[in-house]
């Protein structure tokens, strides 16, 4: 995580997850803590566009969704599905596991829909994920391109949304926030 300063300014920071209550009350079971790791200067970046973003990540799902479909890949076709949902809804159907991304009212509907619409999309790595099957000739090429198209997005669409509290918060001569972090 990169926590922003004025003069581009930043400090590094990495989280550290563990274990701290298995019977914790609504599964909150880890506890987080961050340690800064660098400072340095960062430059200025352009902020994506969340609309363009929406659209490329909603044409990736639509062709993953449909090879899916077509080999019948159960639980991947459904997830998906549930990220096409959330976006075809505009974030009014969410279906990641994940809800508490952000304090209430500080992320807009449409970031909140993109990252949503991400963690039900993310279906790469670990034992029996997407990427752990094969297909005959043509029908693996389209795998592929399916599979890398919808990784480079889903990972656009998480940077975009992240980066977007930095343009929404940040104001000249302001002074970092905690809200601030997560730009990449």
């Amino acid at each position: 995580m990169e926590v922003l300063f004025p003069k581009n300014q930043s400090e590094y920071w990495i989280a550290r997850w563990k274990v701290w209550n298995q019977n914790a009350p609504e599964n909150r079971i880890w506890r987080v803590t961050y340690d800064r790791v660098a400072s340095g200067v960062t430059p200025v970046l352009k902020s994506a566009d969340l609309t363009d973003v929406a659209i490329r990540l909603s044409k990736s799902l639509r062709e993953i969704y449909a090879f899916s479909e077509k080999h019948k890949c159960g639980g991947f076709t459904k997830n998906f599905a549930d990220a096409l949902d959330t976006l075809d809804s505009r974030g009014k159907n969410l279906h990641g596991y994940h809800k508490y991304l952000a304090p209430d009212g500080f992320l807009s509907i449409e970031v909140i829909a993109i990252l949503d619409a991400a963690q039900s999309a993310w279906v790469f790595g670990g034992m029996g994920s997407w990427n752990d099957m094969g297909f005959d000739r043509d029908e693996q090429k389209e795998y592929e391109r399916v599979s890398e198209q919808l990784f480079q997005t889903v990972t656009e669409a998480i940077v975009a949304g992240a980066n977007s509290t930095y343009k929404c918060r940040r104001t000249k001569g302001s002074s970092p926030r905690a809200g601030q972090a997560g730009r990449r």
